[in-house]
């Protein structure tokens, strides 16, 4: 960093406010009730446990802070049961399956260094501690389900030739994992029926995907979903056999349905009408939970099982719901609920009462969240008649403050009203934010998803310099200081409008992001490269749009000063994608600043990363965009 990027001791100060705001995310019940999360309390996500007493002692509203003292001692301590405990330290723990019966059995999906070749841990329940079931680095793991007897985890897995998801038993024992069937392309387990059956969902992109259902011994039963261009995914079990499912088979929308033991859909009525996706769903136990997207705020419903078109809605502030998880016993359905005035904790959703509460408290670091600003949504129209909508966040008493442009990833992703910790930072620093939502995000449809795919990702690009125009127009906002920044597929949007409208932008911010669309593909995962291609282009006949729409191949047109950040592990986005735009940028005496983290991969997880990466964030808009 050079001296005029180095954070000042003021904005030192302010990151670590905003890094000490924490998240519990993935709740589930362990077997003898006690509620598991993963946090990063400790500086990196973790399992823990929050014991049923200081569960009770939030619902009361003591929880996140110590009971008070007692008459016969005013400094006793609290006791060590009202505290959450640690249960892992791990790199990072990814995802957690509760055992059905085993109280003292937990599954985690385990990750080093970003590079997310997942391992299988069993995690000791109450005390902690973890034991590897697998241990093979070089492959990835993903477990989706137990065993009916409980016996062992059921994954999908590369561990056969490094690419391919083939379905796995990994016994809880330790002993040696065993190949269940050997599939072919990206695979995860979404379902254990009480028989032995599996359900597999299969996806080809990220837009597309079939639900196969193999016996026990592996032989493919039927298939669902692969006469059609759609999503398809299961949900959960329903009480009379089938499983709840989801799907937007019949048109533009996630619709919530049921799918019989044969494999025949059924699409709820009711859901004809909605032109809003599911987006979270799932049942067990005779309870069904879903959540809808609308317009990125989300709806949450409880139904029993056999009664769906009779749901209830739970009342939620603004934001968004993750993580929907209904329990064994299906008396609760557990999410993680965050939103602008709302760090990341989970919530419990009572189908009794039809109310919600947290069930964490993940502290906030003195920041009062219920102060922030919530951001305004706006309605774009696109240079042919599209509408592009955008959550802008102004800092409180500005008058016209400079804005940064965050672009999200994916590109099927969508930027919603959840929390973000840099997005408070920047906006406490002084900046608007301006996140839009160009086409080729999900939440809107099909059609508008599908409208940035392959040579159409010039319309996406020629969108962010309509979101730019758009900014400095208005009068609340300064117009000639307006930064565009992002992550994965974001980085790729902010090169490419770096190049498309140079004299826009005052500087742009690549986190993990695409330089050239041919050597990403060349690059990345080999799991990854055939979801991927489906999105951009393939290598073997499309190299001449993939050249065409890489901002490598266009660098000299960038004159804004650039910041790069990536992950040296990062399997989706290679490194070598971030290093070859600071090439190119220096040999033509651009501004350009690269740091790569050597424990990190596509994104930052530790909170010393994070804390340098947002200073450096903060003190090169700083320098960037001073009068």
């Amino acid at each position: 960093m050079s001296a005029a990027h180095e954070p000042s001791e003021a904005t030192l100060a302010l990151v670590d406010r905003w890094l000490a705001v924490r998240a519990a995310r993935g709740g589930v019940r362990a077997a003898d009730g006690a509620l598991v999360c993963r946090s990063d309390l400790s500086g990196r996500p973790q399992a823990w446990r929050v014991p049923p007493a200081a569960e009770a002692g939030h619902e009361s509203g003591d929880r996140g802070r110590e009971p008070a003292a007692t008459a016969a001692s005013e400094t006793a301590m609290p006791p060590p049961s009202v505290w959450p405990q640690p249960l892992t330290a791990v790199d990072r723990v990814e995802a957690l399956l509760a055992h059905p019966t085993d109280a003292t059995t937990l599954v985690a999906r385990v990750d080093v260094g970003g590079d997310e070749h997942s391992q299988i841990h069993r995690v000791r329940l109450p005390g902690g501690g973890t034991v590897p079931l697998t241990d093979r680095p070089e492959a990835v793991h993903q477990p989706g389900a137990l065993t009916a007897d409980g016996t062992a985890v059921l994954a999908c897995a590369t561990r056969r030739d490094g690419v391919t998801f083939d379905l796995w038993r990994m016994p809880l024992d330790g002993s040696e994992p065993q190949l269940v069937a050997q599939l072919h392309g990206a695979n995860r387990v979404s379902e254990a029926t009480p028989d032995g059956e599996v359900v597999v969902t299969h996806p080809t992109s990220n837009m597309e995907s079939s639900v196969w259902l193999l016996a026990a011994d592996g032989t493919v039963r039927w298939r669902w979903g692969d006469d059609v261009a759609a999503r398809h995914q299961t949900a959960g079990p329903l009480p009379d056999g089938g499983w709840l499912a989801v799907s937007d088979r019949d048109g533009e929308w996630l619709r919530l349905g049921t799918l019989d033991e044969r494999g025949t859909w059924t699409p709820l009525p009711a859901e004809a009408e909605a032109e809003a996706d599911i987006d979270a769903a799932e049942a067990r136990d005779g309870l069904a939970a879903w959540a809808r997207n609308e317009g990125g705020l989300s709806a949450l419903h409880l139904a029993t099982a056999g009664a769906l078109t009779q749901a209830q809605q739970i009342a939620l502030p603004t934001g968004v719901v993750e993580d929907l998880h209904v329990p064994a016993g299906g008396a609760e359905a557990l999410f993680t609920f965050s939103g602008p005035r709302h760090a990341p904790n989970v919530w419990r959703a009572d189908p009794r009462t039809a109310t919600a509460r947290p069930l964490t408290a993940a502290p906030t670091g003195g920041i009062d969240l219920a102060a922030q600003p919530e951001p305004t949504v706006a309605h774009l129209t696109a240079h042919d008649g599209e509408t592009i909508p955008l959550w802008l966040t102004r800092p409180e008493g500005s008058q016209r403050p400079p804005v940064v442009v965050w672009l999200h990833g994916g590109p099927e992703s969508q930027a919603r009203p959840a929390f973000n910790p840099l997005v408070g930072l920047l906006v406490e620093a002084g900046y608007a934010v301006a996140q839009p939502n160009v086409r080729g995000s999900t939440g809107y449809g099909r059609r508008f998803a599908a409208l940035d795919d392959r040579e159409l990702r010039a319309d996406a690009i020629t969108d962010v310099s309509t979101v730019g125009a758009w900014l400095a127009q208005r009068d609340d906002l300064d117009g000639q200081r307006i930064a565009v920044g992002g992550g994965s597929y974001g980085g790729y949007l902010t090169l490419a409008a770096l190049v498309a409208d140079p004299d826009r932008w005052a500087a742009g911010i690549d986190i993990v992001g695409i330089a050239d669309l041919e050597t990403f593909l060349e690059r990345t995962a080999g799991y990854r490269r055939a979801l991927r291609e489906a999105e951009y282009g393939s290598l073997e006949h499309d190299r001449a749009t993939l050249r065409a729409l890489s901002p490598l191949h266009r660098v000299e047109a960038i004159t804004a000063p650039l910041l790069v950040l990536h992950g040296r592990n990062d399997p989706r986005v290679p490194v070598s994608e971030a290093e070859q735009i600071t090439e190119a940028l220096r040999a033509r005496g651009r501004t350009v600043a690269l740091t790569v983290y050597e424990d990190e991969g596509h994104g930052f997880a530790k909170d010393a990363n994070r804390r340098d990466a947002w200073a450096r964030l903060v003190a090169f808009l700083h320098a960037a965009l001073a009068r």
